[in-house]
């Protein structure tokens, strides 16, 4: 009997352990963040693309996108994505939704004050974003987004340079709105408070 008791502890920790785990990386309709970025036909909020410049320059070098995905329809809770896509790429949403990004930062709710990072590239023949590399970090105002020495910090910086023609490096950040609501922001547009006001009125908008 005794023996009967310990195999069910034991099932029911395990149960406890996998549940756990799926939790990590389900959130919303897409079950997938640890495999891959989800298709467009699963987002359903609104996008906010603009263009990353030259320093003291008015030449596109690359597109930044902001998008949000919601756990329910009644969305009382939101990841917040950034993405990255070369000048050549635009990410067009009136043609079917139809976005070539090359690298994707997602950034799951907060819990006890830390939040989950997934990163995803580009995988060679294909528009897909793959799962890359996961972290957590501090749910704190204007904190660096990408962990330093982390191989997507590396991968990162590797296509600025191939973007720029040059050693340049934008760090993302985390920008907090009523203690609850976040985006992520390049540190050039931090102090742009018309882009965030827009950002933050796209958060309220669904």
């Amino acid at each position: 009997m005794r023996r009967l008791i310990s195999i069910i502890v034991i099932i029911a920790i395990c149960i406890s352990i996998n549940a756990d785990v799926l939790a990590k990386v389900k959130f919303g309709s897409w079950d997938k963040w640890d495999k891959e970025f989800p298709p467009n036909e699963y987002w359903d909020t609104p996008a906010f693309v603009r263009e990353g410049y030259l320093p003291k320059s008015k030449e596109i070098v690359f597109w930044v996108t902001n998008r949000f995905f919601c756990n329910t329809k009644k969305c009382n809770e939101r990841m917040s994505v950034i993405l990255f896509s070369p000048a050549n790429e635009k990410p067009d949403f009136n043609n079917n939704l139809k976005c070539k990004y090359h690298l994707a930062i997602a950034i799951f709710p907060p819990k006890e004050n830390i939040v989950r990072v997934f990163s995803y590239k580009k995988t060679e023949g294909s528009d897909k974003l793959k799962f890359f590399e996961q972290w957590d970090i501090p749910f704190e105002h204007r904190h660096p987004v990408i962990i330093q020495n982390s191989q997507f910090a590396k991968d990162y910086q590797a296509w600025l340079e191939e973007q720029f023609s040059a050693k340049i490096y934008f760090v993302p950040y985390l920008v907090i709105f009523e203690q609850k609501d976040f985006i992520i922001l390049p540190d050039f547009e931090l102090e742009e408070k018309e882009k965030i006001k827009k950002l933050e009125e796209l958060l309220k908008s669904f």
